[in-house]
């Protein structure tokens, strides 16, 4: 085994990516995910949490540029007026406040991407990042999606290592997110290993999001994305500019891993760690870290050091709530499919969780519309009388219908040990139904509509896009966006073209913005 740390083993094979070397199955994922993130941005980009964002970043600069300004006009250097697009009005602005709302917007309506090895999202937090600096770049379209990848298979990793023990109070797209922010920045600005190891340190010293304002249904969730991609992204402009940061962010003495990891370990028997458990803690999260990757960061052959990818294991979220609810949810509408069921048939529904997910659930109580995708029996009776969990399902009105909440009152959960064996990788549910003519029938999902074991097919992926992008966009020009998405990257095309006269100021007011 190599003595070189995990952490230049992950930068080093960041930077020696090449879109060419990728697999092809990687470059797919990537370029669809993006797509895919584009629309869930769009669809979250006038929401309360993002236009709050929005105005307070204009305190440090996000209210420069206008409408449909163009680059020659606006500028396109760091910190200048236009230098990327924000979507929630379409302005030009500078790319952290760009980063900032972009991030908050695409993780509003919980239709934005989900890897389970790793219980993290990564394209709200790497995506905003790099699409912001591509712009102000003025990068080509391949050079944005390989810093992407780049982005997401570092991030992964290092998710994947943080487990379930960091989940239990940090959520991992707040703290991972930094680290995937950080990478794709760091490769679209050319550091080298160094100074992407001090990006990587300073998003790592920024890694925060707690799990404490989903007891409170409050509006936290949307912030730990926009401050992972806007740190990370400020990590890896300040390390361009020679800001140093720690090369052992991951696992040194006094590092993120041990320090987040930890709660979990002594809350299991109340006891500090003997030597011998630190090195097979320490051995575990190595492995993570470098799973899927050849010698000390690079391939024999010279190309990326990821032998194997991980991006193609991130799956597409079908439903409009916690992904922690959509195997219940699936199982459910199996049950209801292969026996011809409707809502009214439904005399109770018992939903049987993961521990880890059940624990993330169990105390949600649907007091706003965002409160309500993390409750189960609220997303179970939705799903029962709308055949899935689509934007609608979660509004002011919806939480009120009387309808719903007595369906919901007939829907209970519990944690179901036997579950744990697959978890994190397999998000597994079963369900047992009771009819009102006393049936009792019984339903089981191992892998939600979206994972890759059951993946959207590109038919899918493409209504999706269209539904989500409407909400923003007149239906001929998310028609447009679409057609310029679809075919990335196309060799040469810049970054910023793919968002031209997209919200200009007739197509906005079209739109109603």
């Amino acid at each position: 085994m190599t003595n070189t740390p995990p952490e230049a083993q992950l930068a080093r094979a960041a930077l020696a990516l090449r879109w060419e070397n990728a697999s092809p199955e990687a470059r797919k994922q990537i370029k669809d995910l993006f797509l895919d993130w584009v629309a869930s941005a769009l669809a979250g980009s006038r929401s309360k949490q993002a236009s709050t964002l929005d105005r307070v970043s204009r305190v440090y600069g996000g209210a420069t540029g206008v409408p449909g300004r163009t680059d020659a006009e606006a500028g396109h250097a760091w910190g200048a007026d236009g230098v990327g697009t924000i979507f929630t009005d379409f302005r030009r602005a500078p790319a952290l406040a760009v980063a900032l709302v972009n991030a908050a917007a695409s993780h509003v309506v919980e239709m934005d991407d989900l890897h389970n090895g790793s219980i993290y999202h990564p394209a709200t937090c790497v995506f905003p990042a790099a699409l912001a600096l591509a712009e102000a770049l003025d990068a080509t379209e391949e050079e944005l999606l390989t810093a992407c990848l780049a982005g997401y298979e570092v991030s992964l990793r290092i998710g994947e290592a943080l487990g379930p023990e960091h989940y239990v109070y940090f959520h991992t797209t707040g703290t991972a997110g930094a680290f995937g922010a950080a990478v794709a920045a760091g490769v679209l600005l050319g550091l080298d290993e160094e100074a992407l190891l001090w990006a990587m340190g300073n998003a790592g010293s920024q890694a925060a999001g707690l799990w404490q304002f989903l007891e409170e249904g409050t509006m936290t969730k949307q912030l730990h994305t926009a401050k992972a991609a806007q740190n990370g992204l400020l990590a890896a402009l300040l390390a361009s500019q020679g800001f140093t940061g720690p090369t052992e962010v991951l696992l040194g003495d006094k590092s993120l891993i041990p320090a987040t990891t930890l709660a979990g370990a002594y809350r299991d028997g109340g006891r500090r760690l003997e030597p011998a458990d630190w090195d097979r803690l320490e051995r575990r999260w190595r492995e993570k870290l470098l799973e899927g990757m050849g010698g000390d960061g690079a391939a024999a052959d010279g190309a990326a050091g990821f032998t194997r990818f991980k991006t193609p294991e991130v799956s597409f979220k079908y439903h409009a709530s916690c992904r922690h609810t959509h195997p219940a949810v699936d199982a459910l509408l199996q049950v209801m499919r292969e026996h011809r069921l409707t809502a009214g048939d439904l005399e109770a529904v018992h939903a049987f969780l993961y521990t880890g997910g059940y624990e993330r659930l169990k105390d949600v109580l649907p007091t706003s519309p965002w409160a309500a995708k993390f409750n189960l029996p609220f997303c179970l009776a939705q799903a029962a009388l709308r055949g899935r969990l689509d934007l609608g399902a979660f509004t002011e009105e919806t939480l009120e219908d009387p309808q719903v909440l007595a369906l919901a009152e007939r829907m209970d959960f519990s944690a179901d040990p036997a579950l744990d064996e697959l978890y994190p990788r397999r998000w597994a549910s079963r369900v047992e139904v009771l009819t009102v003519d006393g049936r009792r029938l019984e339903g089981r999902i191992d892998f939600p509509k979206g994972d890759p074991e059951n993946p959207l097919t590109d038919e899918e992926l493409r209504d999706k896009f269209t539904v989500l992008a409407q909400t923003r966009l007149p239906e001929a020009e998310a028609a447009v966006l679409l057609e310029r998405l679809w075919p990335m990257p196309v060799a040469g095309q810049k970054v910023r073209a793919l968002l031209a006269d997209v919200g200009s100021p007739s197509s906005a007011a079209n739109s109603g913005a």
